[in-house]
């Protein structure tokens, strides 16, 4: 990186890392604690002091992003350690550490940290001057992050807007730039400020802090000005939460017990006169549509509610035989409508990826111990929204909140309120739970819809269309989340145009290199 701050401190290699880790270390702690997102404010700084306060070679810099990198994922991936103990699925008790805690927490790290080398080697090479020292950074981050979502084994858990979502005033710029705008603002800041701090410039990191609570009072008063719905104008919904752990939801023996628990909540649930009961994802982990018995126990269920069923459910397709995961409805005439395929899958989770060769090498690893399903699953195609009392319902299931596009696919094709089942039992109390809802919470803010989620041990919600939980229930407990739902018909910017913020950020970074190689 060239030379451009002349008061810069001189640092040794090892004293950097260690600042690089310790600010990693505490990012990630404030991503997956309850309520200290505020901190990611701060904890970056002093990797960012770290990065600026020398004339890094690239052979050097690459070991500092990684300092940085390695503790943020490892605290960001750590839930995956939740996935232990899995002797149920046949594996011995050593097996299950060493793939909970190898393949899949630092396994997982070792996939989703290698971005973060790719943007310092960008910073290196682009080697910004003057005023594009304060905003290539935030540029190469959102590039980063958008491509995290992209990958080869996407796992776009970690990303920095995440840690906000419990700030709706600081996040309503999402429904413009989508939730890496959050990102770039965290970053510019973080970085404006470092600067400050290596080579004096005050000023423009004073104007960077500026624009972030310019952000934030501009939120509070959109949220201040929005119309508050009237109860019982909407459409009335019940979702329940079956709190089934992954040993007894995935065991034959124990469907039966299952399903006439599901029933009983169904039952209940009737007594509030909803429109709609929604399961969670694999409540009912059969081919469902291929039984018969099951199919007609479930048509009788919803006309004797007088509501529409959404259920998780597998399904086999009778062209290939490969399983499905579906979300299936049921209307209150018992009839089956139009079925949800979920459209992206879980890697090792609901397909082994690697191809004829690395397949192979994998499964003989164990790395599909995860996967209950006897083979691969087989994605769906289609995101046309299913039409539910007065609704267009966009269907989701589980992993999907986690890509915008595939969110906004379903709001291209119509839908005006989204429905989501999800399945996080895995994971048992870990932060996994509140962060996965964020991550829904992030999809409603960038559309501007309500989003209805069905999450086995929870986090079960109703989510406004500007990302606020406006019902819920405790993690890990069964019961049932009652509430309303309003369609929106509306388009937002980050909805209509999803990738403008990624060009507008390729363009920052493209006549920063270009000025910084005039210089």
């Amino acid at each position: 990186m060239s030379t451009i701050l002349a008061a810069a401190p001189t640092w040794t290699v090892r004293r950097a890392g260690w600042l690089a880790a310790v600010s990693g270390l505490a990012s990630g702690m404030a991503f997956i604690l309850p309520h200290l997102g505020w901190l990611l404010w701060f904890t970056l700084i002093p990797f960012f002091v770290v990065v600026w306060s020398a004339d890094w070679r690239w052979s050097r810099l690459w070991r500092l992003c990684l300092a940085w990198a390695l503790p943020y994922n490892l605290c960001g991936m750590f839930f995956l350690t939740q996935l232990h103990s899995l002797e149920w699925r046949g594996l011995s008790h050593t097996q299950s550490l060493i793939f909970a805690y190898g393949a899949a927490w630092i396994g997982g790290t070792l996939v989703v940290a290698p971005p973060v080398l790719a943007w310092g080697y960008a910073l290196y090479r682009l080697r910004p001057t003057g005023v594009w020292r304060f905003v290539t950074p935030a540029a190469l981050w959102v590039v980063m992050e958008w491509a995290q979502r992209h990958l080869p084994l996407a796992m776009p858990w970690n990303l920095l807007a995440l840690s906000q979502i419990d700030y709706p005033a600081l996040v309503q710029i999402t429904a413009v730039t989508g939730a890496l705008g959050v990102s770039a603002l965290i970053v510019a800041v973080a970085n404006a400020v470092a600067l400050g701090i290596v080579s004096g410039a005050w000023p423009a990191a004073m104007m960077a802090v500026g624009v972030a609570v310019v952000n934030g009072v501009a939120g509070w008063a959109y949220l201040a000005t929005r119309p508050v719905p009237v109860p019982g104008t909407g459409v009335a919904v019940q979702i329940l939460q079956g709190n089934m752990r992954p040993d007894v939801n995935w065991q034959p023996s124990l469907f039966a017990d299952m399903l006439t628990t599901y029933e009983t909540m169904t039952r209940g649930a009737a007594r509030h006169h909803p429109k709609l009961i929604v399961w969670p994802e694999s409540a009912l982990p059969v081919d469902v549509p291929h039984t018969a018995w099951l199919t007609q126990r479930l048509q009788d269920l919803a006309k004797e509610t007088g509501a529409t069923l959404a259920i998780g459910t597998l399904e086999t397709r009778p062209e290939n035989g490969r399983l499905q995961n579906d979300l299936g409805f049921y209307d209150p005439n018992g009839l089956a409508i139009p079925w949800y395929h979920k459209r992206h899958l879980v890697p090792f989770g609901e397909y082994t990826p690697g191809g004829s060769v690395l397949k192979p090498v994998l499964l003989s690893m164990g790395l599909a111990a995860a996967n209950t399903l006897p083979s691969d699953a087989m994605p769906g195609d289609s995101a046309a929204p299913i039409s539910v009392a007065g609704m267009q319902l966009g269907p989701l299931i589980c992993f999907e909140t986690l890509f915008p596009n595939v969110v906004q696919e379903s709001v291209a094709a119509g839908a005006d309120v989204l429905i989501e089942g999800a399945d996080d039992a895995w994971f048992k109390q870990s932060s996994a739970l509140a962060q996965h809802n964020g991550h829904a919470a992030l999809r409603a803010l960038e559309n501007h819809r309500f989003i209805m989620r069905a999450a086995n041990t929870g986090v079960s919600s109703i989510i406004d269309p500007y990302g606020r939980v406006v019902a819920t229930m405790a993690t890990n407990e069964r019961g049932t989340v009652s509430g309303e739902v309003w369609p929106h018909r509306e388009r937002t910017p980050a909805s209509r145009w999803p990738d403008w913020w990624v060009a507008a950020s390729v363009l920052v970074i493209a006549v920063g290199g270009w000025r910084g190689r005039q210089r």
